[in-house]
């Protein structure tokens, strides 16, 4: 995806895809305004079709990594939830995003 390269640690415990990782790592600490929007940012950034975006968070929502509210609720948002951030706690601290490729703190 576009060149970026994700600790293969990261996530692991949590069975999390590459995919799942980039949205998850996107969302961080954040809390997004809709997940409509997140979904046609990460479709732009990473060419990732708004349908599988939408099938990734709906996925990660019924496994407790992340919230947004259903159609019906009046409250906006995506944020992680606790378990969400467990999993964005084990990227690898050597591992920097920037321009959406994955650089090295250490040279490697």
């Amino acid at each position: 995806m576009v060149g970026l390269e994700i600790s293969r640690v990261y996530g692991a415990e949590f069975g999390l895809s590459e995919r799942e990782r980039i949205l998850i790592s996107e969302i961080g600490h954040d809390k997004i305004d809709s997940a409509s929007c997140f979904v046609e940012y990460v479709s732009e950034v990473y060419g990732i079709a708004k349908s599988t975006a939408w099938y990734s968070l709906k996925k990660l929502k019924s496994n407790g990594i992340l919230y947004f509210p259903s159609k019906d609720e009046k409250e906006q948002g995506l944020f992680l939830t606790e378990r969400g951030k467990a999993s964005l706690s084990r990227e690898s601290p050597g591992i920097v995003m920037l321009n959406r490729k994955s650089v090295s703190l250490r040279g490697e």
